[in-house]
């Protein structure tokens, strides 16, 4: 078998593909990327036994009597492309005289070099999915990721289902939503809807398709949305010439519309300058406690001011900071973690930010003033120690 196919594109691929690959394989055959041939593409695949990564790309391809299946070191194939400058390369895939073992020999300008193949028997198959799915725009998934990925839980074994991001679909709306317990964002696309249904969307699997959705939002010939399909056990998103297959986590997402507080609940809310928040925030976390990272925030109905506090008293050091602030509501003292507080104020990009707040021991509701009203993000309060 021969196929003929430019040395970038295969680089690209392979190289997208390797990434899927663990460090420490229990199955060895898995530290090779599956080739799977046609007439005219090429299939490159990859797993770690839960994700699988299949990417297509355009070549000509000659068959014969050698297995158009076979597996090649993800490591060796994919450091040879990236060091052979972009040209046509020729692939030739043999079987060695009076054996079964194969090989592979690369053809370019600067030479030949040859690589060992195994046949592809012993590589892990997995099933696509056949189901109707959802079809969505590639920004909108590539914006829904990158706004989402922050308020990832980290623990896998404790709460496997919030290491993931959820987009739930609601009929006339897409939402998509990430919480580490702590904080919660909720990001909603009005008409990106369909039928009421759940995806988790694991990390692996956002940092896997954020290329992918890169090369479709940029391409001209791409069709720029994606297609999102599930069954009890798997999931897969699919762009033109990508396929990620993941495994569903068993355990349902928590309700996150019964922790966001309704409008009647909210008994005062302060409009600041987000850039003069975070500026006063980054000097006022110099002087707090370096393991709690505790600010102590006070809102008073009578001052046209916000005053943060800063302090450690093990080392007895403290600062206390002023911003401008149009203020509701009763007067509030309230304890934020600064390192929260400060990404939540650099995620927005309005200039101004609207918090909303119940009492010092319930959630925290951050918005955009003139910004984009679909956008909500909410924080649990510190309890007030000094």
């Amino acid at each position: 078998m021969i196929f003929q196919i430019e040395s970038s594109v295969l680089a690209k691929a392979c190289g997208l593909a390797t990434k899927n690959i663990p460090s420490k394989v229990v199955i060895p055959i898995i530290n090779n990327l599956l080739i799977e041939a046609d007439e005219c593409s090429l299939k490159i695949s990859s797993t770690d036994m839960e994700t699988w990564v299949v990417h297509n790309v355009p070549a000509i391809v000659e068959l014969d009597d050698v297995p158009a299946r076979f597996c090649i070191n993800a490591a060796n194939i994919t450091s040879l492309l990236y060091n052979i400058p972009s040209q046509p390369i020729t692939i030739e895939v043999l079987v060695r005289k009076g054996t079964s073992a194969g090989y592979a020999k690369v053809k370019h300008s600067c030479g030949v070099s040859e690589l060992p193949v195994l046949w592809a028997d012993d590589y892990p198959v997995f099933k696509p999915i056949d189901a109707e799915g959802y079809v969505i725009p590639a920004e909108v998934l590539k914006q829904s990721i990158q706004k989402c990925r922050f308020a990832l839980f980290s623990d896998v074994e404790t709460f496997p289902e919030m290491t993931c991001m959820l987009l739930h679909f609601k009929g006339k709306s897409m939402v998509a939503v990430s919480t580490d317990k702590n904080r919660l964002i909720r990001l909603e696309h009005p008409g990106v809807g369909g039928e009421q249904c759940q995806y988790l969307i694991p990390p692996k699997t956002m940092t896997l398709l954020m290329p992918a959705l890169d090369d479709v939002i940029k391409s001209k010939d791409a069709i720029d949305s994606v297609m999102l399909r599930k069954n009890e056990n798997v999931g897969c998103v699919q762009t033109d010439s990508v396929q990620i297959y993941f495994r569903q986590v068993e355990r349902r997402y928590p309700n996150y519309d019964s922790v966001i507080p309704a409008q009647r609940y909210i008994l005062r809310k302060a409009v600041i300058n987000r850039q003069d928040m975070i500026s006063a925030v980054t000097r006022a976390s110099l002087f707090a406690n370096a393991e709690s990272m505790l600010l102590k925030l006070r809102f008073e109905d009578t001052s046209e001011y916000a005053v943060i506090e800063g302090c450690d008293v093990d080392f007895e050091t403290s600062s206390e900071e002023k911003v401008r602030c149009e203020y509701e509501g009763a007067s509030l003292t309230i304890g934020m973690k600064a390192t929260f507080l400060k990404e939540i104020l650099q995620y927005f990009t309005s200039e101004r930010v609207v918090i909303s707040m119940i009492d010092q021991s319930r959630q925290i509701v951050f918005t955009e003033e003139n910004g984009n009203p679909n956008i909500l993000i909410m924080m649990m309060p510190m309890l007030l120690t000094y």
